[in-house]
């Protein structure tokens, strides 16, 4: 069950990463807003079913 979110983070760094190389003057980003709350959520319920079962 931790493998989704695992995966989510991997391409989240990948993202990132991207945004580094391509603009690194980007300090103040928009994207941030969206992404992590939903990073935030995708990891917390796939810890609570893993530890559910």
């Amino acid at each position: 069950m931790l493998f989704v979110p695992a995966l989510v983070w991997l391409a989240y760094a990948a993202w990132e990463w991207l945004v580094l190389v391509k603009s690194p003057e980007a300090n103040i980003r928009v994207d941030c807003l969206i992404i992590w709350p939903l990073l935030a959520l995708l990891t917390l319920w796939a810890a609570v079913r893993a530890f559910r079962s």
